[in-house]
């Protein structure tokens, strides 16, 4: 007969010395106990399974983006951000907008302006110019004066990569410079983009 007593977890039988057991209850236990290490068993191959497919998952480079990766395409991030933002590189909507209506090419604009003697002067355009050239009327693009050794610059060129000495480029227009004492005897050169009463004119590509 079965035990009086069951053991907690398998229910195993449990004997007192008043219990009289069989061949089928030792057989039964047996039973129970070979089920309960198969089960395990099969548990432990699931598991075991579980982390050689986590281990094949962690080493697949094909799904997994590395540090090099990372930081590579950040710094591509970094670079497209700094390329969208060059203004001088990229065409504006206002710049679109002003050769669509010219064409479909940039405008060339011509203008005027009569010097007042300042050493600083902004000739406003209300746009970013491409590039531009501007000149003294009546007058050399350069003059040397023998006797003072001076070298008189009555003219220039502005481009959104660099402008000639005397002249700087703004996005809404230019700024030219006039001396204001005696060149430096070392190279004798003066600007003359703003002399007093000289008419100066200007051609701009937008």
């Amino acid at each position: 007969m079965p035990s009086s007593n069951k053991t907690l977890y398998l229910a195993l039988n449990k004997w007192l010395g008043s219990d009289k057991p069989k061949k089928d209850d030792f057989n039964d236990d047996n039973q129970i106990i070979d089920e309960a290490m198969n089960a395990m068993s099969v548990r432990i191959d699931g598991l075991s399974g579980a982390d050689s497919a986590l281990a094949e998952h962690t080493s697949d480079s094909a799904a997994h983006v590395t540090g090099g990766e990372k930081a590579s395409w950040n710094g591509a991030a970094t670079n497209l951000s700094s390329h969208q933002s060059n203004s001088g590189i990229h065409v504006t909507q206002q710049e679109k907008a002003a050769w669509s209506s010219g064409g479909g090419g940039p405008d060339l604009v011509m203008g005027e302006y009569t010097g007042n003697g300042v050493a600083s002067r902004k000739i406003t355009l209300g746009y970013h110019a491409q590039f531009g050239l501007i000149f003294a009327v009546n007058d050399g693009m350069m003059r040397v004066n023998w006797a003072a050794n001076q070298l008189n610059t009555n003219s220039g060129c502005i481009s959104r990569i660099g402008c000639s000495q005397g002249i700087s480029l703004q996005t809404d227009g230019f700024t030219v410079m006039q001396a204001q004492t005696p060149p430096n005897p070392a190279d004798g050169l003066t600007l003359r983009l703003n002399a007093n009463g000289v008419k100066y004119i200007y051609f701009i590509w937008k």
